[in-house]
Protein backbone atom coordinates (compact mmCIF):
# COMPACT_ATOMS: atom_id res chain seq x y z
CA UNK A 1 0.00 0.00 0.00
CA UNK A 2 1.50 3.38 -1.02
CA UNK A 3 2.27 5.70 1.90
CA UNK A 4 -0.77 7.73 2.90
CA UNK A 5 -3.23 5.86 0.69
CA UNK A 6 -6.77 6.09 2.08
CA UNK A 7 -5.83 8.31 5.02
CA UNK A 8 -8.21 11.07 6.13
CA UNK A 9 -7.35 14.55 5.01
CA UNK A 10 -4.43 15.94 6.97
CA UNK A 11 -3.03 12.47 7.79
CA UNK A 12 -0.11 10.55 6.30
CA UNK A 13 1.52 7.23 7.07
CA UNK A 14 3.01 7.27 10.57
CA UNK A 15 6.78 7.43 10.50
CA UNK A 16 7.78 8.55 14.00
CA UNK A 17 6.65 8.70 17.61
CA UNK A 18 5.30 12.24 17.37
CA UNK A 19 2.95 11.33 14.52
CA UNK A 20 1.93 8.20 16.39
CA UNK A 21 0.95 10.29 19.40
CA UNK A 22 -0.99 12.69 17.14
CA UNK A 23 -3.12 9.85 15.79
CA UNK A 24 -3.52 8.39 19.29
CA UNK A 25 -4.79 11.77 20.54
CA UNK A 26 -7.33 11.94 17.73
CA UNK A 27 -8.49 8.39 18.27
CA UNK A 28 -8.70 8.94 22.02
CA UNK A 29 -11.00 11.88 21.31
CA UNK A 30 -13.24 9.93 18.94
CA UNK A 31 -12.34 6.64 17.21
CA UNK A 32 -15.65 6.83 15.39
CA UNK A 33 -14.70 10.17 13.85
CA UNK A 34 -11.51 8.63 12.46
CA UNK A 35 -13.61 5.91 10.88
CA UNK A 36 -16.00 8.45 9.36
CA UNK A 37 -13.12 10.55 8.01
CA UNK A 38 -11.88 7.60 5.99
CA UNK A 39 -15.34 6.95 4.57
CA UNK A 40 -16.09 4.08 6.92
CA UNK A 41 -13.28 2.07 5.32
CA UNK A 42 -11.03 1.53 8.31
CA UNK A 43 -9.22 -1.15 6.28
CA UNK A 44 -7.90 1.57 3.96
CA UNK A 45 -5.64 2.93 6.70
CA UNK A 46 -2.04 1.65 6.76
CA UNK A 47 -1.76 -1.23 9.23
CA UNK A 48 0.33 0.68 11.83
CA UNK A 49 -2.49 3.24 11.94
CA UNK A 50 -5.06 0.48 12.44
CA UNK A 51 -2.91 -0.98 15.20
CA UNK A 52 -2.77 2.42 16.88
CA UNK A 53 -6.57 2.63 16.79
CA UNK A 54 -6.85 -0.68 18.71
CA UNK A 55 -4.30 0.47 21.27
CA UNK A 56 -6.04 3.81 21.71
CA UNK A 57 -9.38 2.07 22.29
CA UNK A 58 -7.59 -0.08 24.87
CA UNK A 59 -6.37 3.06 26.62
CA UNK A 60 -9.90 4.45 26.65
CA UNK A 61 -11.13 1.24 28.28
CA UNK A 62 -9.05 2.13 31.34
CA UNK A 63 -11.45 4.96 32.10
CA UNK A 64 -14.87 3.85 30.88
CA UNK A 65 -16.73 0.90 29.31
CA UNK A 66 -16.46 0.42 25.57
CA UNK A 67 -19.13 2.21 23.54
CA UNK A 68 -21.12 0.42 20.84
CA UNK A 69 -19.14 2.31 18.19
CA UNK A 70 -15.82 1.21 19.72
CA UNK A 71 -17.05 -2.39 19.93
CA UNK A 72 -18.08 -2.23 16.28
CA UNK A 73 -14.60 -0.98 15.38
CA UNK A 74 -13.00 -3.84 17.29
CA UNK A 75 -15.24 -6.35 15.49
CA UNK A 76 -14.05 -4.99 12.14
CA UNK A 77 -10.40 -5.04 13.24
CA UNK A 78 -10.72 -8.58 14.64
CA UNK A 79 -10.99 -9.67 10.98
CA UNK A 80 -8.03 -7.57 9.88
CA UNK A 81 -5.69 -9.25 7.35
CA UNK A 82 -2.68 -8.45 9.59
CA UNK A 83 -2.32 -10.91 12.47
CA UNK A 84 -0.67 -8.17 14.57
CA UNK A 85 -3.96 -6.24 14.55
CA UNK A 86 -6.01 -9.33 15.43
CA UNK A 87 -3.57 -10.09 18.28
CA UNK A 88 -4.07 -6.55 19.66
CA UNK A 89 -7.84 -7.10 19.63
CA UNK A 90 -7.42 -10.49 21.33
CA UNK A 91 -5.42 -8.81 24.10
CA UNK A 92 -8.46 -6.63 24.89
CA UNK A 93 -11.01 -9.45 25.10
CA UNK A 94 -11.22 -9.70 28.89
CA UNK A 95 -12.00 -5.98 29.14
CA UNK A 96 -15.08 -6.20 26.89
CA UNK A 97 -18.71 -6.90 27.88
CA UNK A 98 -19.20 -10.63 28.44
CA UNK A 99 -21.54 -11.32 25.52
CA UNK A 100 -19.41 -9.42 22.99
CA UNK A 101 -16.21 -10.84 24.49
CA UNK A 102 -17.36 -14.44 24.03
CA UNK A 103 -18.48 -13.84 20.44
CA UNK A 104 -15.17 -12.25 19.45
CA UNK A 105 -13.12 -14.79 21.42
CA UNK A 106 -14.81 -17.76 19.74
CA UNK A 107 -14.00 -16.29 16.31
CA UNK A 108 -10.42 -15.44 17.24
CA UNK A 109 -9.90 -18.86 18.84
CA UNK A 110 -10.32 -20.29 15.34
CA UNK A 111 -7.76 -17.88 13.86
CA UNK A 112 -5.09 -19.28 11.57
CA UNK A 113 -2.34 -17.52 13.53
CA UNK A 114 -1.27 -19.40 16.65
CA UNK A 115 -0.46 -16.25 18.66
CA UNK A 116 -3.93 -14.86 18.07
CA UNK A 117 -5.51 -18.24 18.68
CA UNK A 118 -3.67 -18.85 21.98
CA UNK A 119 -4.50 -15.37 23.28
CA UNK A 120 -8.19 -15.87 22.53
CA UNK A 121 -8.21 -19.37 24.04
CA UNK A 122 -6.54 -18.04 27.18
CA UNK A 123 -9.15 -15.28 27.44
CA UNK A 124 -11.95 -17.85 27.11
CA UNK A 125 -10.42 -20.01 29.84
CA UNK A 126 -10.07 -17.06 32.18
CA UNK A 127 -13.61 -15.89 31.45
CA UNK A 128 -14.93 -19.41 32.08
CA UNK A 129 -12.99 -19.65 35.34
CA UNK A 130 -14.31 -16.25 36.45
CA UNK A 131 -17.86 -17.41 35.72
CA UNK A 132 -17.30 -20.64 37.66
CA UNK A 133 -15.83 -18.64 40.57
CA UNK A 134 -18.94 -16.42 40.56
CA UNK A 135 -21.19 -19.51 40.64
CA UNK A 136 -19.22 -21.04 43.52
CA UNK A 137 -19.30 -17.75 45.41
CA UNK A 138 -23.07 -17.54 44.94
CA UNK A 139 -23.45 -21.13 46.15
CA UNK A 140 -21.33 -20.43 49.25
CA UNK A 141 -23.37 -17.30 49.95
CA UNK A 142 -26.59 -19.31 49.61
CA UNK A 143 -25.26 -21.93 52.04
CA UNK A 144 -24.42 -19.23 54.59
CA UNK A 145 -27.97 -17.89 54.39
CA UNK A 146 -29.34 -21.42 54.72
CA UNK A 147 -27.24 -21.93 57.87
CA UNK A 148 -28.46 -18.62 59.28
CA UNK A 149 -32.07 -19.58 58.55
CA UNK A 150 -31.50 -22.94 60.24
CA UNK A 151 -29.92 -21.22 63.25
CA UNK A 152 -32.88 -18.85 63.47
CA UNK A 153 -35.39 -21.72 63.35
CA UNK A 154 -33.56 -23.62 66.10
CA UNK A 155 -32.54 -20.80 68.42
CA UNK A 156 -34.52 -17.71 67.39
CA UNK A 157 -33.86 -14.44 65.59
CA UNK A 158 -31.81 -12.86 68.37
CA UNK A 159 -29.25 -15.67 68.38
CA UNK A 160 -29.05 -15.69 64.58
CA UNK A 161 -28.47 -11.93 64.49
CA UNK A 162 -25.75 -12.17 67.15
CA UNK A 163 -24.01 -14.93 65.20
CA UNK A 164 -24.17 -12.83 62.03
CA UNK A 165 -22.78 -9.84 63.92
CA UNK A 166 -19.84 -11.90 65.23
CA UNK A 167 -19.09 -13.17 61.72
CA UNK A 168 -19.21 -9.64 60.31
CA UNK A 169 -16.83 -8.35 62.99
CA UNK A 170 -14.41 -11.19 62.25
CA UNK A 171 -14.60 -10.31 58.57
CA UNK A 172 -13.95 -6.64 59.37
CA UNK A 173 -10.87 -7.62 61.38
CA UNK A 174 -9.52 -9.80 58.58
CA UNK A 175 -10.12 -7.27 55.81
CA UNK A 176 -8.84 -4.45 58.00
CA UNK A 177 -5.62 -6.33 58.74
CA UNK A 178 -4.98 -7.05 55.06
CA UNK A 179 -5.70 -3.45 54.04
CA UNK A 180 -3.50 -2.08 56.85
CA UNK A 181 -0.54 -4.28 55.87
CA UNK A 182 -1.01 -3.60 52.15
CA UNK A 183 -1.09 0.17 52.69
CA UNK A 184 1.98 -0.05 54.90
CA UNK A 185 3.86 -1.51 51.93
CA UNK A 186 2.26 0.57 49.19
CA UNK A 187 3.36 3.86 50.75
CA UNK A 188 7.11 3.10 50.54
CA UNK A 189 6.56 1.57 47.09
CA UNK A 190 5.07 4.86 45.90
CA UNK A 191 7.91 6.82 47.52
CA UNK A 192 10.59 4.61 45.96
CA UNK A 193 8.89 4.79 42.57
CA UNK A 194 8.84 8.59 42.64
CA UNK A 195 12.50 8.64 43.76
CA UNK A 196 13.43 6.39 40.82
CA UNK A 197 11.50 8.59 38.37
CA UNK A 198 13.31 11.72 39.61
CA UNK A 199 16.63 9.87 39.47
CA UNK A 200 16.04 8.83 35.85
CA UNK A 201 14.90 12.35 34.92
CA UNK A 202 18.13 13.77 36.35
CA UNK A 203 20.09 11.67 33.79
CA UNK A 204 22.78 11.11 36.46
CA UNK A 205 22.17 7.38 36.66
CA UNK A 206 23.88 5.55 39.50
CA UNK A 207 23.73 1.75 38.98
CA UNK A 208 24.35 1.07 42.68
CA UNK A 209 21.54 3.39 43.74
CA UNK A 210 19.16 1.92 41.15
CA UNK A 211 19.99 -1.65 42.19
CA UNK A 212 19.39 -0.86 45.85
CA UNK A 213 16.02 0.79 45.24
CA UNK A 214 14.84 -1.85 42.76
CA UNK A 215 15.82 -4.66 45.15
CA UNK A 216 13.79 -3.00 47.89
CA UNK A 217 10.83 -2.64 45.51
CA UNK A 218 11.16 -6.30 44.58
CA UNK A 219 11.03 -7.31 48.26
CA UNK A 220 8.00 -5.11 48.92
CA UNK A 221 6.09 -6.43 45.90
CA UNK A 222 7.02 -9.97 46.96
CA UNK A 223 5.53 -9.36 50.40
CA UNK A 224 2.32 -8.00 48.84
CA UNK A 225 2.10 -11.13 46.69
CA UNK A 226 2.52 -13.39 49.74
CA UNK A 227 -0.08 -11.38 51.67
CA UNK A 228 -2.67 -11.70 48.90
CA UNK A 229 -1.84 -15.38 48.29
CA UNK A 230 -2.30 -16.16 51.99
CA UNK A 231 -5.53 -14.15 52.20
CA UNK A 232 -6.88 -16.08 49.21
CA UNK A 233 -5.78 -19.39 50.75
CA UNK A 234 -7.54 -18.53 54.01
CA UNK A 235 -10.79 -17.63 52.24
CA UNK A 236 -10.77 -20.70 49.99
CA UNK A 237 -13.36 -23.37 50.90
CA UNK A 238 -11.89 -26.68 52.09
CA UNK A 239 -12.86 -30.08 50.78
CA UNK A 240 -14.01 -32.81 53.15
CA UNK A 241 -13.01 -35.58 50.77
CA UNK A 242 -10.56 -37.92 52.49
CA UNK A 243 -8.06 -40.54 51.41
CA UNK A 244 -5.73 -42.73 53.45
CA UNK A 245 -2.39 -40.92 53.77
CA UNK A 246 0.96 -41.89 55.26
CA UNK A 247 1.89 -39.16 57.75
CA UNK A 248 5.66 -39.56 57.26
CA UNK A 249 5.29 -38.91 53.50
CA UNK A 250 3.23 -35.78 54.16
CA UNK A 251 5.81 -34.55 56.67
CA UNK A 252 8.73 -35.05 54.28
CA UNK A 253 6.94 -33.10 51.57
CA UNK A 254 5.98 -30.36 54.04
CA UNK A 255 9.59 -29.98 55.20
CA UNK A 256 10.78 -29.68 51.59
CA UNK A 257 8.19 -27.02 50.70
CA UNK A 258 8.87 -25.04 53.88
CA UNK A 259 12.63 -25.21 53.31
CA UNK A 260 12.30 -23.85 49.76
CA UNK A 261 10.00 -21.07 50.98
CA UNK A 262 12.61 -19.99 53.54
CA UNK A 263 15.30 -20.07 50.86
CA UNK A 264 13.20 -17.83 48.60
CA UNK A 265 13.04 -15.28 51.40
CA UNK A 266 16.83 -15.04 51.36
CA UNK A 267 17.56 -17.20 54.41
CA UNK A 268 19.72 -20.33 54.62
CA UNK A 269 17.51 -23.19 55.88
CA UNK A 270 20.56 -25.44 56.36
CA UNK A 271 21.43 -23.30 59.39
CA UNK A 272 18.53 -25.01 61.16
CA UNK A 273 18.64 -28.72 62.04
CA UNK A 274 15.33 -30.50 61.55
CA UNK A 275 14.90 -33.71 63.57
CA UNK A 276 11.93 -35.93 62.70
CA UNK A 277 10.87 -38.78 64.96
CA UNK A 278 7.77 -40.73 63.95
CA UNK A 279 6.60 -44.18 63.01
CA UNK A 280 6.71 -44.62 59.23
CA UNK A 281 3.57 -46.76 59.38
CA UNK A 282 1.21 -44.12 60.84
CA UNK A 283 -1.65 -43.43 58.42
CA UNK A 284 -4.78 -41.32 58.74
CA UNK A 285 -7.80 -40.19 56.73
CA UNK A 286 -6.92 -36.76 55.38
CA UNK A 287 -7.53 -34.24 52.63
CA UNK A 288 -3.92 -34.38 51.46
CA UNK A 289 -3.47 -30.83 50.17
CA UNK A 290 -5.34 -29.27 53.10
CA UNK A 291 -3.33 -31.09 55.77
CA UNK A 292 -0.09 -30.54 53.84
CA UNK A 293 -0.77 -26.78 53.84
CA UNK A 294 -1.23 -26.84 57.62
CA UNK A 295 2.05 -28.69 58.17
CA UNK A 296 3.95 -26.39 55.80
CA UNK A 297 2.69 -23.25 57.54
CA UNK A 298 3.61 -24.50 61.02
CA UNK A 299 7.10 -25.58 59.89
CA UNK A 300 7.60 -22.24 58.11
CA UNK A 301 6.70 -20.47 61.36
CA UNK A 302 9.29 -22.54 63.21
CA UNK A 303 11.98 -21.62 60.67
CA UNK A 304 11.02 -17.93 60.93
CA UNK A 305 11.16 -18.00 64.74
CA UNK A 306 14.77 -19.19 64.55
CA UNK A 307 16.18 -17.42 61.49
CA UNK A 308 14.76 -13.99 62.32
CA UNK A 309 16.89 -13.87 65.48
CA UNK A 310 20.12 -11.91 65.29
CA UNK A 311 22.08 -14.67 67.03
CA UNK A 312 21.56 -18.29 68.00
CA UNK A 313 24.01 -19.27 70.73
CA UNK A 314 23.33 -23.03 70.58
CA UNK A 315 22.18 -23.27 66.96
CA UNK A 316 18.64 -23.55 65.64
CA UNK A 317 16.67 -26.78 65.80
CA UNK A 318 13.16 -27.93 64.89
CA UNK A 319 11.95 -31.16 66.50
CA UNK A 320 9.03 -32.93 64.81
CA UNK A 321 7.40 -35.88 66.56
CA UNK A 322 4.23 -37.91 66.04
CA UNK A 323 2.62 -40.77 67.94
CA UNK A 324 -0.72 -42.52 68.07
CA UNK A 325 -2.85 -41.86 71.14
CA UNK A 326 -5.97 -44.03 71.07
CA UNK A 327 -8.13 -42.95 68.13
CA UNK A 328 -6.00 -39.93 67.22
CA UNK A 329 -2.48 -39.06 66.11
CA UNK A 330 -0.62 -36.32 67.96
CA UNK A 331 1.88 -34.28 65.93
CA UNK A 332 4.17 -31.78 67.66
CA UNK A 333 6.46 -29.28 65.94
CA UNK A 334 8.82 -27.51 68.38
CA UNK A 335 11.45 -24.84 67.73
CA UNK A 336 14.06 -23.23 69.96
CA UNK A 337 13.40 -19.77 68.54
CA UNK A 338 12.59 -16.52 70.29
CA UNK A 339 9.19 -17.66 71.60
CA UNK A 340 6.05 -15.56 72.00
CA UNK A 341 5.49 -12.92 74.66
CA UNK A 342 2.95 -14.04 77.25
CA UNK A 343 0.70 -11.05 76.52
CA UNK A 344 0.71 -11.94 72.80
CA UNK A 345 0.11 -15.65 73.27
CA UNK A 346 -3.62 -15.37 74.03
CA UNK A 347 -4.10 -13.26 70.88
CA UNK A 348 -2.21 -15.81 68.79
CA UNK A 349 -4.43 -18.58 70.20
CA UNK A 350 -7.49 -16.77 68.82
CA UNK A 351 -6.17 -17.48 65.29
CA UNK A 352 -7.35 -14.14 63.92
CA UNK A 353 -5.76 -13.75 60.47
CA UNK A 354 -3.56 -10.77 59.71
CA UNK A 355 -1.90 -10.41 63.11
CA UNK A 356 1.87 -10.69 62.86
CA UNK A 357 4.97 -9.46 64.64
CA UNK A 358 7.22 -10.38 61.67
CA UNK A 359 6.88 -7.22 59.61
CA UNK A 360 7.28 -7.74 55.85
CA UNK A 361 8.16 -11.42 56.42
CA UNK A 362 5.08 -13.05 57.94
CA UNK A 363 1.58 -12.19 56.76
CA UNK A 364 -0.29 -13.28 59.90
CA UNK A 365 -2.25 -15.91 57.97
CA UNK A 366 -0.03 -18.97 58.49
CA UNK A 367 -1.38 -20.22 61.83
CA UNK A 368 -5.04 -19.26 61.07
CA UNK A 369 -4.79 -21.27 57.82
CA UNK A 370 -3.30 -24.21 59.75
CA UNK A 371 -5.98 -23.95 62.45
CA UNK A 372 -8.75 -23.89 59.83
CA UNK A 373 -7.23 -26.92 58.07
CA UNK A 374 -6.92 -28.93 61.29
CA UNK A 375 -10.46 -27.98 62.36
CA UNK A 376 -11.76 -29.21 59.00
CA UNK A 377 -10.33 -32.62 59.97
CA UNK A 378 -12.22 -32.49 63.31
CA UNK A 379 -8.89 -31.95 65.05
CA UNK A 380 -7.33 -29.43 67.42
CA UNK A 381 -4.33 -27.13 67.12
CA UNK A 382 -2.65 -26.11 70.40
CA UNK A 383 0.14 -23.58 71.03
CA UNK A 384 2.58 -23.45 73.92
CA UNK A 385 5.38 -20.90 73.99
CA UNK A 386 7.92 -19.41 76.36
CA UNK A 387 9.99 -16.34 75.64
CA UNK A 388 13.65 -17.14 74.79
CA UNK A 389 12.90 -20.87 75.02
CA UNK A 390 10.78 -21.58 71.97
CA UNK A 391 7.35 -22.60 70.72
CA UNK A 392 5.62 -25.95 70.40
CA UNK A 393 2.59 -26.37 68.17
CA UNK A 394 0.59 -29.56 68.61
CA UNK A 395 -1.94 -31.00 66.17
CA UNK A 396 -4.39 -33.63 67.33
CA UNK A 397 -5.98 -35.40 64.37
CA UNK A 398 -8.42 -38.34 64.28
CA UNK A 399 -7.02 -41.43 62.60
CA UNK A 400 -10.33 -42.22 60.92
CA UNK A 401 -13.00 -40.01 59.37
CA UNK A 402 -16.63 -41.18 59.36
CA UNK A 403 -17.12 -40.53 55.65
CA UNK A 404 -15.45 -39.31 52.48
CA UNK A 405 -18.23 -36.98 51.37
CA UNK A 406 -17.06 -34.44 48.78
CA UNK A 407 -18.60 -31.41 50.42
CA UNK A 408 -17.47 -27.85 51.02
CA UNK A 409 -17.30 -25.80 54.21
Amino acid sequence: MPPGRGLPKGHRKLTNMEECEMLRAEVMKSPVEVKEQCGGQIESLPWPDRQEIVRAIGSRLDGHPASEEELALLEILSRDPKFEIRKEVADLLLRLPAERMVRLAVDLAADMNRFVRRTAERALRRQRKAREDDIRAAERNARVHEQLDSLERQHGKVTARKALGIAERMLDQTVGAVVHDALAVLSPIQADTMTLVHHVDSLALDPSFLRKRLTRLQDQVGYLQRLLDDARAFSRPLTHQRSRERLADLMRQACTVAREHVRCLGFVPEQVEVVVNMDELITLDAARHVLLTALVNVIKNAYDAILLQAQMADGGQIDIEAHVDGSKVVVSIADNGHGIHEEDLELVRQFVPGRTTKKHIGTGFGLPIAHKAVASHDGRLLIESQRSVGTTITMELPLHHPSNRETQL
